[in-house]
């Protein structure tokens, strides 16, 4: 059984490409999968908190010693942590906006990065604690960023690294670019290709998640 987190991130809802195409895929993969489970988050909808001086103060202070407004003020990023540590695959609706990802989903990551509980520090380095996931995500540009604007594409480089560094390395990128360059049926169409290929890519794989990797509060 593999345990889906689907999160969506465009504030558009109606019109939104990658909120279109992020259901194509979740759609497609339980239709291969039937016993799959889906636990849907729309940013949107719940806009994640934009972390505070509280927030920082309450994340440094050693879980023991918190007050309970402290634990409060963590509260949202834990349920966001425990949704993601529970999940197998995560797939990801996301629009370009200004050549990177737009205020939701960056508020969504800065409250999911947590030390002690995403990743801790090593003598080594960081290390990161959200193992044995496969990432897909789906964004939509309105250029095509796969030839000479490839120099502005600061989305696709930052999600991967992100997510990397928090410990998942099978990640995959699903880029319908061109949205708005008159071919916008064109741009589906192939990212809609390339949904069928990697559904049928990952076949029924054994995808095993690590509860626990969440240590620390």
């Amino acid at each position: 059984m593999t345990i889906i987190l689907h999160i969506d991130s465009s504030p558009r809802t109606a019109h939104s490409g990658s909120r279109m195409l992020s259901r194509e895929f979740v759609d497609a993969y339980v239709g291969a999968f039937p016993d799959s489970v889906v636990h849907y988050r729309d940013l949107a909808a719940q806009p994640p908190t934009l972390v505070d001086e509280q927030w920082i103060t309450a994340n440094f202070t050693p879980s023991d010693l918190r007050t309970t407004a402290m634990q409060s003020v963590l509260g949202e990023s834990d349920v966001l942590i425990d949704e993601l540590l529970a999940a197998n695959l995560v797939v990801i609706g996301v629009p370009m906006h200004n050549f990177g990802v737009g205020t939701l989903l960056k508020c969504y990551i800065d409250q999911v990065v947590r030390a002690g509980r995403t990743f801790k520090f090593t003598p080594d380095g960081p290390r990161g604690l959200v193992a044995g996931k496969r990432l897909v995500v789906i964004t939509t540009r309105g250029s095509d960023y796969s030839g000479p604007l490839a120099a502005l594409d600061f989305q696709e480089p930052y999600l991967r690294t992100m997510f990397t560094f928090l410990g998942i390395t099978d990640v995959s990128f699903i880029s319908c670019n061109g949205m708005d360059s008159g071919n916008r049926d064109g741009a589906l169409e192939a990212a809609r290709q390339t949904i069928t290929a990697l559904v049928a890519d990952i076949g029924n794989i054994s995808l095993t998640s690590h509860p626990e990797s969440a240590v620390g509060g």
